[in-house]
């Protein structure tokens, strides 16, 4: 927030929300990442599945493997990522890094366990896309007030958004409609199925309710919506429910000693992609300066200090601990937010300033009153934030 300080009435606020700038991914998420990564000179192969590490304790370097391919070796490996996966990568790497692999052990939950966590926790939620071509006469009103918004007092959604107005009209095609429904974590936890291989009847049972409920949302009559195509998907490792208790100049864990990292927006604070950035950004200026001691002979790998480690966790605040981020609701989506530092859109993106919030008693499209649910967009109740 520009002035560091809180806002302090109502004017403040709204200086607050215009001085933030979100930004949508008119490409789609990965595009967004390409574009601030453009003016880095550094050879990137981003396509590349990493199923073994090793730290070679003689020659101070990380040897990678693809299966029994060699990848090279490196001076500093970074996860930028956690759960099973990260767990199991880092485990290769021995015994000797078990305090880096438990910081990277999960358990999985809507609600925390406690006020004081023992562990990382992530929820589950649905990702559930449904399509509604142009001459679909059952497809949600062309006249919503919205194109993105948190979900309130229909318990089984989090967040909706159509995405061809979200992206700025740069996907556009006529009268379509492409929304992308993100279910609450209770849903998900109750509803959970195998994420691999999904029983064709419980997945029914679980499309059946989401379309429910964003008919409810939306004011709409049951039945009212029927897309032409959909695609339902388990979200496993969503977002934390517990996150990494570090204070905001040191939101990632570090060990130059042994050459690694580990980053993501578990360890700044909540779910949010600035926080995932603003991570990312302060464990490569701790590597960078660990390099530049170490190549200047100042010290050597044995001398540096680990950072987070080992690893503690608290609860996440309501509020993004991101510097210059907007509030967010971190119970179910992953907010956008804004960007510390950024002052240009990168071409692929388009500007959000505000998303608002669907409510059971809100006015509905063109004013109206709305029966069970509708969209509300205002400067008392506007929220911010976008689909992970």
């Amino acid at each position: 927030q520009p002035g560091g300080g809180p806002a302090e009435n109502e004017t403040d606020k709204e200086r607050e929300r215009e001085s933030c700038r979100l930004l949508a991914a008119t490409d789609g998420m990965r595009s967004f990442v390409e574009a601030f990564a453009r003016p880095v000179e550094a050879s990137v192969d981003a396509h590349v599945w990493i199923s073994k590490c090793q730290w070679d304790t003689t020659a101070k370097e990380w040897e990678l493997w693809h299966y029994q391919e060699p990848k090279g070796r490196f001076d500093y490996l970074v996860i930028a990522h956690n759960g099973k996966c990260a767990a199991r990568l880092m485990s290769s790497a021995g015994a000797g890094f078990k305090d880096v692999t438990q910081a990277l052990t999960v358990r999985f939950g809507a609600v925390p366990r406690g006020s004081n966590p023992p562990e990382m926790q992530l929820n589950s939620l649905y990702v559930y896309l449904l399509y509604f071509s142009a001459d679909n006469q059952k497809k949600p009103p062309t006249d919503l007030t919205f194109d993105a918004a948190f979900v309130e007092g229909v318990p089984e959604l989090s967040w909706v958004s159509e995405n061809v107005r979200k992206l700025g009209g740069a996907k556009k095609t006529s009268g379509s409609q492409c929304w992308t429904l993100i279910s609450s974590p209770a849903f998900g936890e109750v509803n959970k199925l195998p994420q691999e291989f999904m029983p064709e009847e419980e997945k029914k049972k679980v499309e059946t309710a989401l379309l429910s409920a964003f008919e409810r949302a939306l004011g709409a009559s049951p039945g009212s919506l029927q897309p032409d195509q959909t695609f339902l998907q388990l979200w496993g490792a969503a977002n934390p429910v517990s996150v990494l208790d570090a204070d905001t100049q040191t939101p990632f864990i570090f060990d130059g000693r042994r050459g690694v990292g580990v980053c993501g927006d578990w360890c700044a604070g909540g779910a949010s992609v600035p926080a995932a950035a603003e991570s990312g950004v302060a464990v490569a200026e701790a590597i960078a300066a660990d390099w530049a001691v170490r190549g200047s002979g100042e010290a050597t790998r044995e001398e540096a200090q680990p950072v987070n480690l080992p690893a503690t966790f608290r609860l996440p605040s309501m509020r993004s601990e991101v510097p210059g981020s907007p509030a967010c609701k971190a119970e179910g989506s992953a907010a956008i937010g804004a960007f510390r530092g950024v002052s240009s859109l990168p071409p692929v993106c388009t500007d959000r300033r505000s998303v608002p919030k669907v409510t059971s008693s809100n006015k509905g499209r063109g004013g109206e009153e709305a029966g069970s649910g509708a969209a509300r967009r205002d400067s008392s109740t506007e929220r911010r934030g976008g689909s992970s």
